[in-house]
């Protein structure tokens, strides 16, 4: 695999990541006003399945999934570590760490990817400089 694509694939796989820790993140929320108002000592005889059980594991499920993926992520990003080491000019590592291998929080709090833009920002560089 090129510098180029180990590259990607690190900023694909955060991608991913981050994305189903959102979707978690939402289903875990819509879970909030289920459990206020769930009875626990009802006993359900009619073997129908429990909604709020089914989110539950579906939460577990997600947490499994985001374990896996931060595993593998965690190893392209020691491949991409040490191809953005070996480079000469700190000023492009610099920029490919921030761009390839970490993420901002945007005004809502939500956690994203840097764009080329924030991330020469964050990297010390503005408009003018460029």
């Amino acid at each position: 695999m090129s510098a180029r694509e180990i590259l990607r694939k690190c900023r694909d796989e955060r991608r991913e990541v981050l994305l189903l820790k959102e979707k978690q993140e939402e289903l875990r929320t819509s879970l909030i006003p289920r459990a206020i108002q769930y009875k626990s000592d009802v006993i359900q005889a009619s073997g129908e399945s429990d909604p709020l059980a089914e989110r539950l594991a579906d939460v577990v499920d997600m947490d499994r999934q985001i374990t896996a993926m931060l595993e593998d992520m965690y190893q392209t990003e020691a491949q991409a570590w040490r191809i953005v080491r070996a480079m000469n000019d700190s000023r492009y590592r610099v920029l490919l760490m921030t761009y390839y291998m970490s993420v901002r929080t945007d005004a809502r709090g939500r956690t994203t990817l840097h764009t080329l833009e924030t991330a020469a920002e964050a990297a010390g560089y503005s408009a003018g400089t460029m």
